[in-house]
């Protein structure tokens, strides 16, 4: 690594972070491109308005630089760019044009300044077209403004010139486009596609969701502050490229020379405006009623025309923000520290207190860094509620804690955000370093502390529920009183432990054991409100899991109507409960609900940049897309997944890696996919179920249906009809209809919802053979918005027709399967690999094997060793496979036994 002289760094030979530092191509701006080349080349002005950093000069540069190359009759425009600067003196942007002419043999010397930069222009234009660029016209003197007006109406001259909005224009600036000399185009910030493709376009290959997002977020569309973070987080390695993705690791932070750019800016404003940016900055968002109490009248508005406060409605009341995020990072880089500390004395004093969690943190945090009195439980409560959102701060409320004497109450919360950064190893340690000799509120905390980040964080559930059982044979004693009580200030109450072990229930996958347990609790008077919630937390996948998916659907939104009642002691009850609902109406058919509830969490992820609460609705949202056979969505999100979880995981990073891994061989690539430790039991049914996808997109049929059916096994001995049901749907689509069907029939409850029904009908019409009933039941897996399955039972039809005699009607649903193919990526199916032989003799069921495991790249004797024959059967069986469908290598197969 070298470091240039700017402090900058850059990779040496690394071509992305060459490309990265080139110039940009101009992505989002075709249409504006065209219009504004059109509009020159018709002789009429454009004025290029915008923000800074928006992309004014660059497309002024790309619109001259075609006017310069050729018109349309050949004629390329001679191009003059004159580039403005703050504070110059009048006509000093027209210097270079102003130099006194020798006189002419008749005539007076040209005194005009028109007169002079018209000659001059002429003389270089040498009878070709002027483009006359001015780029920050807004930046001109009087004087020159008067002199570009005067230009841009003359028949010889074209002015192409950038504005910058919500700054002060010169008079015959404005005229141009209002007395309609030119045309004004307002330039705005990239969308987030855009953004998508721009970042693909410059580093060679898509970058994650989230972290197209998190830069969305960050920049808001500025192509400018954009190209800074990439080129600086290329240089100092926070843009990573793995598993085909690019995606950021860390925070996100703000380069030197951006900083230079936003403050240069900032350094216009007056003092007291920039005090108010300030206070903004710290406390963002302020009510707009308080701030005016702050600060000098009509700053407000001052800062708000300058682009850099913007004030909207929230909840119905005013409030102040900053006009771009970049804003408040340069403003408190460059914050002393005694003004800091004055400012937010001046908070702290000056802001009413909603009550609102957000109040508490933001007041508790103010009162430590001043270093006045703040009560022990406010610092333990905030601590808690921000543990997993803003985990430096509750590391430093809880040192604070420590320090008045809870040291046992502060390592807990130390524990909770290592456990939610990723180090729960190390969150073992701080808690194992207790050992209270009596079980009072500091031993039970510790020990209920111990238990999750056990279950939850070491991914050992049974460990804590035995944890959580010498701990309930320890308690004796009264219950707590009143619904409030802290249930560790003295013997633990039977509720309160029952309401602990729940979602470890869950984990161990222990279901049956884990409903009885919270229905009891639901439905017993003892139990607090915030006993009766940790009972939904893991009754929702519960109820789920074993098919009474309207029931856990119900009982997740009860527990919405409620989740403000235990707000302090379970922060996270949204998440929580949405985590479970989110699969819930998956597995009933309600993808469009499911996916809104996912991607609203997403988005809360993304802008309290919270890498696990991203991750998690990530994986959901590919979950989703796995559903409605999108493949390549599901390929983005569950990159994304897997890139969030990697430092930042509560037991989901297993089942984003091996969502990942299937939807990979589904689409035939092979991309680096982490792998992972320890799964939680509960998860080891999808592994399984999973396994088998990747064994059948590989052709090895029989590894295929065994991983299924082994799912299907261990999903009925725990419990999970759902999973059963989907466990034997995946072996019918390797190969064995008729037993799944059979075993279909065999299950005790079909799950509520129109989806488990549409799936086991459609297995049965696949075992039946009979064409028209699995065409049929295709069109009804499309209407159900499953297009993968759809487009496998599409496959089997024609199949299905063309051994019934049937071309015409083979055919036709032979185009249909390969047209819902392609929208989900043209997946390597067992069903989908047969649409290849239609054309071609049948082969045998063992040929088709040794084909499929050949054409995916395994050699004869590797074939020989899975299915269990000799090397020289492998070759027989491939010398006919040959012969049949008329070809002679495996390439070949490959070809033909993938849909590409």
């Amino acid at each position: 690594m070298t470091v240039g002289t700017d402090g900058g760094a850059s990779i040496v030979g690394d071509p992305s972070t060459r490309r990265a530092q080139q110039r940009w191509p101009l992505t989002g701006r075709e249409h504006e491109l065209t219009l504004t080349v059109e509009t020159l080349t018709g002789g009429r002005g454009v004025v290029l308005a915008g923000r800074a950093g928006v992309g004014k000069t660059r497309l002024a540069r790309e619109a001259s630089a075609r006017l310069a190359a050729g018109r349309d009759d050949g004629r390329g425009s001679h191009v003059e760019w004159v580039t403005v600067t703050a504070g110059s003196v009048p006509f000093s942007p027209f210097a270079h044009l102003l130099e006194r002419l020798p006189a002419p043999a008749t005539g007076p010397l040209l005194s005009s300044p028109v007169a002079l930069v018209r000659r001059t222009l002429g003389d270089r234009a040498q009878g070709r077209p002027v483009l006359l660029v001015v780029d920050d016209a807004h930046l001109l003197d009087e004087q020159s403004a008067a002199l570009v007006l005067h230009l841009a109406r003359s028949p010889s001259v074209t002015v192409l010139a950038t504005v910058r909005t919500n700054h002060p224009c010169p008079a015959p600036v404005v005229a141009l486009w209002k007395d309609d000399d030119a045309v004004r185009l307002d330039l705005q910030p990239l969308t987030r596609s855009e953004t998508a493709t721009l970042l693909a376009a410059v580093l060679g290959g898509p970058a994650t969701e989230s972290t197209v997002d998190r830069l969305m977020a960050a920049t808001c569309g500025n192509t400018l502050f954009l190209r800074e973070l990439v080129v600086d987080g290329l240089a100092n390695g926070a843009f990573q490229f793995t598993g085909g993705w690019w995606r950021w690791t860390g925070q996100l932070r703000v380069p030197e020379r951006l900083s230079e750019v936003v403050g240069a800016h900032l350094g216009r404003l007056e003092p007291d405006q920039r005090e108010a940016a300030e206070l903004v900055a710290l406390a963002e968002p302020v009510a707009l009623a308080d701030l005016v109490e702050l600060v000098p009248a009509g700053t407000v508005e001052q800062l708000e025309e300058h682009g850099v406060l913007d004030t909207s409605s929230e909840e119905g009341v005013l409030t102040v923000r900053l006009g771009h995020p970049l804003i408040g990072e340069v403003l408190l880089a460059r914050l002393s520290a005694p003004r800091r500390r004055r400012l937010l004395g001046k908070l702290a004093d000056g802001l009413t207190t909603t009550g609102s969690l957000r109040d508490l943190l933001r007041r508790v945090s103010w009162l430590v860094e001043l270093e006045r009195e703040v009560a022990v439980a406010e610092l333990l409560t905030a601590a808690h509620q921000c543990a997993m959102v803003a985990p430096d701060l509750a590391r430093r409320l809880a040192t604070r804690a420590a320090a008045a004497g809870e040291r046992a109450a502060a390592a807990v919360v130390l524990a909770q955000t290592d456990m939610f950064a990723g180090r729960s190893a190390r969150a073992e340690e701080t808690l194992a370093a207790f050992v209270p000799p009596e079980l009072d509120q500091r031993g039970v905390s510790i020990a209920v502390m111990r238990a999750n980040n056990l279950a939850f964080g070491l991914r050992r559930p049974e460990d804590a529920l035995a944890l959580l059982d010498e701990l309930g044979a320890r308690s004796t004693g009264p219950a707590s009183e009143g619904r409030n009580a802290d249930p560790l200030s003295g013997p633990t109450r039977q509720e309160w432990l029952d309401g602990q072990r729940v979602p470890m229930l869950l984990l161990a996958g222990r279901l049956e054991e884990l409903t009885n347990l919270a229905e009891h609790l639901l439905g017993t008077p003892a139990a607090t409100a915030e006993d009766r919630m940790r009972a939904r937390f893991g009754l929702v996948p519960a109820l789920a899991l074993a098919g009474r998916i309207d029931e856990a659907i119900d009982t997740a939104q009860a527990g919405l109507l409620v989740a403000h009642e235990v707000r302090d002691e379970l922060p996270h009850t949204v998440g929580q409960l949405g985590t479970g609902l989110m699969l819930a109406l998956q597995w009933s058919g309600r993808f469009d609900q499911a996916d809104a509830l996912a991607r609203m969490a997403y988005e809360h992820g993304v802008a309290d940049d919270v890498a696990l609460q991203r991750g998690v609705a990530a994986l959901h949202l590919g979950l989703g897309a796995i559903w409605r056979g999108l493949l390549e969505e599901a390929d983005r999100w569950l990159a994304a997944a897997v890139a969030d979880l990697l430092p930042a995981d509560l037991g989901f990073l297993p089942s984003a890696v091996d969502n990942w891994r299937a939807t990979q061989a589904l689409l035939g690539r092979r991309a680096r996919i982490p792998e992972v430790g320890s799964r939680l039991p509960l998860y080891e049914t999808e592994r399984l179920r999973l396994e088998g996808v990747v064994a059948a997109a590989g052709g090895a049929l029989e590894e295929a249906r065994r991983c299924s059916r082994a799912a299907a096994a261990r999903a009925a001995a725990m419990g999970a009809g759902t999973y059963a049901l989907f466990a034997w749907v995946d072996v019918a689509r390797h190969g064995d209809a008729p037993g799944a069907a059979a075993a279909i029939d065999r299950l005790p409850a079909m799950p509520d919802g129109p989806l488990a029904p549409g799936l086991a009908a459609a297995v049965a019409a696949l075992a039946s053979g009979a064409p028209d009933v699995i065409a049929d039941h295709a069109r009804g897996l499309e209407a159900l918005g499953l297009q993968l399955h759809a487009a496998e039972w599409a496959a089997a039809a024609a199949w299905a027709y063309q051994r019934a005699g049937s071309s015409r009607r083979a055919r036709a649903e032979q185009h249909r399967a390969l047209e819902l193919a392609r929208r989900c990526g043209n997946p390597r199916t067992p069903l989908l690999r047969r649409l290849a032989e239609l054309e071609h003799p049948a082969l045998t069921a063992r040929e088709r094997e040794v084909a499929e495991l050949a054409g995916a790249g395994r050699s004869n004797a590797e074939v020989a060793d899975h299915l269990g024959l000799s090397v020289r059967t492998v070759e027989t069986h491939l010398q006919r496979v040959y012969t049949k469908l008329g070809i002679n290598s495996r390439r070949d197969l490959a070809d033909l036994f993938q849909l590409s």
